[in-house]
């Protein structure tokens, strides 16, 4: 019987104490939005936020008091929440596709640093490039007002921006389309240009050490693919082929090669 009781008073204080700690945590934050608007707003508004700050002192004494009481049931719950956040976090990377695996193993190997805000756009990656398409470099900018992921692929370049409402806006420019890549650099930021054709795209706010990179990466990438579409293609010359097997019925005729050898040896020829 006792036990039983010690458990729901155990059970009871920790549920206590997730309810002071909310109620501290909330408090705050109302007490320094508060704070801001006495800032900025009439002297009206004093009177709330002193309500709220008075608030905050008590739950946080009790807070303290309960919390100093009831130590281990307070530290038990802080590492039920760590150990139940880890477990989603390797549980979500568990369920990652091997293509997306691949890609942000591509963009370590690339020493990409820079992709703030874009963490849906990465994840759009494998719907978006090709099963043989290598990433080469990745950044973060604003395009038209809106945040985006800027990739660089051994085939084309790459633009993602994942809203909260309307789904997946992707947009490429073929290298082939891309006439000169420059950037500049301002006080916190760097600019980067594409000039393709009649339009100039604009990424603005890229991190001034990305940008660099990720305009060599592009002119390297686009250089590349120019040099691949000019190679010469390697072909074996039909005459040759015809030379090789007149000299080989020349030599069955003469009797210098059997019948076997001679269909051998012609086999080869043919490939």
């Amino acid at each position: 019987m006792s036990d039983s009781g010690n458990t729901n008073n155990s059970s009871e204080n920790a549920e206590r104490l997730v309810t002071l700690h909310k109620k501290v945590k909330t408090a705050g934050i109302i007490a320094a939005v508060l704070f801001v608007l006495v800032l900025f707003l009439p002297a009206v508004f004093i009177l709330p936020f002193l309500v709220v700050d008075i608030y905050v002192i008590v739950v946080a004494i009790q807070f303290s008091k309960f919390k100093s009481k009831h130590m281990n049931e307070f530290t038990e719950i802080i590492e039920e929440q760590k150990d139940t956040k880890e477990q989603t976090e390797m549980k979500k990377e568990s369920e990652e596709s091997p293509r997306l695996i691949e890609i942000k193993q591509q963009m370590v190997e690339a020493g990409v640093s820079d992709l703030f805000g874009t963490k849906k756009e990465v994840q759009s990656l494998p719907e978006i490039m090709a099963d043989d398409e290598v990433l080469l470099y990745a950044t973060s900018g604003f395009v038209d007002k809106g945040t985006v992921l800027v990739v660089v692929t051994d085939q084309r370049l790459i633009f993602v921006n994942r809203g909260m409402i309307f789904g997946t806006d992707f947009r490429e420019i073929p290298f082939s389309k891309i006439n000169g890549v420059s950037y500049s650099k301002k006080l916190v930021f760097a600019n980067v240009s594409i000039d393709n054709g009649a339009n100039t795209t604009l990424i603005d706010n890229v991190d001034k050490g990305t940008a660099p990179i990720f305009v060599d990466t592009l002119k390297k990438a686009i250089n590349n693919a120019e040099q691949r579409k000019n190679a010469p293609v390697a072909s074996t010359p039909a005459a040759s082929v015809a030379d090789e097997l007149l000299k080989l019925k020349s030599l069955l005729d003469a009797g210098i090669l059997t019948q076997d050898e001679f269909d051998a040896q012609k086999a080869k020829v043919l490939g």
